[in-house]
């Protein structure tokens, strides 16, 4: 055999070879797609008969507020655990046994049921797949809460006031307060006559659909504040500070209500001045009506004068005199003075006084104009003028016979 048939043979088994593998692999590559059908084809049949199947009778659980009241968001709640069997099915909700609703099952779908608008009582909640029950429940609805609030408001004792008027909240099914009959009516006690205190303020409302609940308030009367009329306060010295408070007047009283005030006032001193500082040492209100009224007393404002006591001048005796052309009197007694308070330290330093004229006569008058006093109360005094009598006699002269 030559060279080149030698070499020819060899490349003809060579093809065979590679020939026979190619077909090997694609063998091998049909069978791992056919067990990959088969494997798909057993899934799909599992997912049919387990869906046809009858053995599925738990589905999932269905839960809800066991109470809630009318006309509020409650809901009733269906969760799956096993959807997947649920496929192309209707989920069918009940309420006592009637049917309310369906829905087509998906993934997306809402598995919820508004209950919050069923009747007041109690009611069987059921959710079911077709024929088969998949879950139920019992809620207890009650009436919807009304809550009616009452105003609280605080006046003073005799201040007039503006109507008071309750509201409402809660109301459902697009009622209002007039389709109800609620007319916030406050009953109270007259506010012009309430006595200071606090008083209730009273709704009156009942209803067959609300479960009413009042919110009350109340008046709170204050007691009224009252001022003392302008007073200037004056007395005559009496070695005391004391004052007599009975010209005070009270403003503001209401109604000619019976109030007084029980006031004790005194001068911070004793002594004689004009537009003095007045202290309170008592302030208290009395009569039938005084518990509706306040007075700040220390808060007032009190002055007041006190002016000298007047007292006498007895005994003063002046002394005859030679006509001098003058009115110049001399004393032979100063006197003594009648009214001091005995506590009081007051003595005469020096008297004022001249003849009504400077003419001859007996029993002329002697006019006091001042007398002036000395002494530690000396100042709180003061002297009424007074009047005495002494004589102006003639001058001596010498007897001349004539020629």
């Amino acid at each position: 055999m030559s060279k080149i048939d030698e070499n020819q043979n060899l490349s003809n088994d060579l093809q065979d070879r590679t020939s026979v593998k190619t077909k090997k692999k694609n063998d091998g590559d049909a069978a791992v797609w056919i067990f990959t059908l088969i494997i798909l084809a057993a899934f799909v049949l599992l997912i049919v008969w387990a869906t046809k199947s009858s053995k599925v009778t738990v589905y999932g659980d269905l839960s809800a507020e066991e109470s809630y009241r009318y006309g509020s968001d409650s809901k009733a709640q269906l969760t799956l655990t096993n959807g997947y069997a649920a496929q192309g099915k209707e989920i069918i909700w009940l309420v006592d046994d009637r049917e309310v609703g369906r829905v087509a099952y998906s993934a997306d779908a809402d598995l919820s049921l508004d209950v919050g608008k069923l009747s007041v009582g109690s009611h069987k909640i059921t959710a079911r797949l077709d024929e088969e029950i998949l879950s139920e429940t019992t809620v207890n609805v009650s009436r919807p809460l009304l809550t009616v609030n009452v105003p609280k408001r605080t006046i003073t004792y005799g201040e007039s006031m503006d109507e008071l008027t309750a509201t409402a909240e809660g109301w459902v099914d697009d009622d209002t307060a007039e389709s109800v009959g609620f007319n916030g009516n406050i009953y109270f006690e007259s506010s012009s006559q309430a006595a200071v205190g606090v008083y209730p303020l009273l709704v009156n409302f009942t209803s067959d659909k609300y479960e009413v609940v009042i919110n009350e308030g109340d008046l709170t009367v204050l007691p009224k504040e009252l001022t003392f009329a302008p007073c200037q306060f004056a007395k005559v010295y009496d070695g005391t500070t004391k004052i007599n408070s009975s010209g005070l007047v009270l403003e503001g009283l209401i109604n000619n209500d019976l109030v007084t005030a029980n006031v004790t006032l005194e001068f911070l001193d004793k002594t004689v001045g004009a537009n003095k500082e007045i202290t309170v040492v008592n302030c208290q209100l009395e009569g039938a009506n005084s518990g509706n009224y306040v007075v700040n007393c220390q808060n007032a404002s009190f002055c007041g004068t006190i002016t000298p006591l007047n007292i006498a001048l007895e005994g003063v005796e002046a002394m005859d005199k030679v006509f001098d052309g003058t009115t110049s009197v001399t004393f032979a007694n100063g006197g003594s003075l009648k009214g001091i308070l005995p506590s009081d330290k007051v003595s005469i330093g020096s008297i004022n006084a001249h003849f009504v004229d400077a003419k001859r006569g007996t029993d002329k008058t002697v006019v006091i104009e001042n007398v002036t006093l000395v002494g530690e109360d000396g100042e709180n005094y003061v002297v009424t003028p007074s009047t005495t009598t002494a004589d102006i006699l003639g001058k001596s002269s010498q007897s001349v016979t004539s020629g």
